[in-house]
């Protein structure tokens, strides 16, 4: 595990979308779970990372832009491009982002709020937390949500501070981590190049399994290997 945080993307290279990184102020969930069972508090955030963000939001719009400008448009049309699947995950992702707004909101109420029973269940009763349980937890909401924002909410109820859980909660970043990113995969929502591969696929005629035809498949391929984790976990081989 590394000394640096990474919050999974919602696209990557050669998908056909655009990624862009955004600076998102994320509060200290009241009452998140420590080594030592006292609640720590968030650290301030320094700006400077929010202005490098921006700036590499708006280099890849410009990229992008010129792109647009300059690219022949039979380069496009002799690979079939279109903004079709562009449009329908941008659409579908959008959604998912906008309702996991209010849901950050509600964690800042820590364990008398509406997730006080979410918090529970991630807390051993010394305060310390449960990495299997963040594993679960953060993977399974991965699958249908999207895994940037299931990211973004286990971070938050883990206390939200970057330095205590790269610090003393190495292991329980990696285990939001770990979970937000592999079980991504378990679903077509589960990350937006799943479903970017899909629509493209759908629109060039190439049959594809159903939502729930691929999570069979999937599941087949993906427990065992989540297994294998859950006890790395328990053994505390991280």
């Amino acid at each position: 595990m590394s000394g640096r945080a990474s919050v999974p993307g919602a696209s990557g290279p050669g998908d056909g979308g655009i990624r862009a990184r955004a600076s998102v102020p994320v509060r200290s969930a009241p009452g998140g779970p420590t080594r030592t069972g006292t609640p720590y508090k968030g650290g301030k955030r320094r700006p400077r990372w929010g202005r490098i963000a921006m700036v590499g939001g708006l280099a890849l719009l410009l990229i992008a832009l010129l792109s647009l400008v300059l690219t022949p448009n039979e380069h496009r049309e002799a690979n079939g491009f279109t903004w079709e699947p562009i449009a329908e995950v941008a659409i579908l992702f959008a959604g998912i982002f906008t309702c996991i707004i209010p849901v950050l909101a509600v964690l800042t109420a820590g364990k008398d709020g509406f997730f006080g029973w979410l918090l529970a269940a991630v807390t051993q009763p010394d305060g310390s937390p449960r990495d299997i349980a963040y594993f679960w937890l953060t993977g399974v909401l991965s699958a249908f949500l999207d895994n940037a924002p299931t990211y973004l909410v286990f971070f938050e109820l883990a206390g939200g501070d970057a330095r205590e859980l790269m610090g003393p909660l190495a292991t329980t970043l990696a285990a939001i981590s770990m979970g937000a990113v592999y079980m991504g995969a378990m679903t077509y929502i589960g990350n937006a190049p799943n479903f970017m591969v899909y629509a493209i696929a759908v629109e060039r005629g190439v049959k594809m399994p159903s939502f729930f035809g691929y999570m069979v498949w999937s599941a087949l391929v993906l427990l065992p290997v989540l297994a294998l984790l859950t006890f790395a976990f328990a053994a505390k081989l991280f």
